[in-house]
């Protein structure tokens, strides 16, 4: 993974949770932690999937982001609207 900035200071890794064994398979919680270290640094970690330990093999699933179908809703409305506006103006000015 290629980092994003490369001051010695940065942290951007990749955090594992402790697995959960369900019947014979194991899932682990995967998060990407961002930050800065150091006294008082301040950071944040973001869910980005599970891994999937199965006899089948491993797999890696992302977990879904619950603003994005909503956020890309509203600035469809918001777009939308826009244009419409416009459109009208320029019927009626003429």
């Amino acid at each position: 993974m290629p980092e994003t900035n490369p001051t010695p200071t940065t942290i951007d890794r990749r955090l594992v949770g402790d697995p959960l064994e369900i019947g014979d398979r194991t899932v682990q919680p995967v998060a990407r932690m961002r930050g800065r270290v150091g006294a008082g640094g301040l950071g944040h970690a973001k869910p980005c999937g599970v891994i999937k330990i199965t006899p089948d093999g491993v797999s890696f699933e992302p977990t879904a982001n619950p603003l994005q179908i909503p956020l890309a809703g509203i600035l469809m409305a918001a777009w939308s609207v826009f244009w419409i506006t416009l459109t009208v103006r320029a019927f009626v000015r003429k």
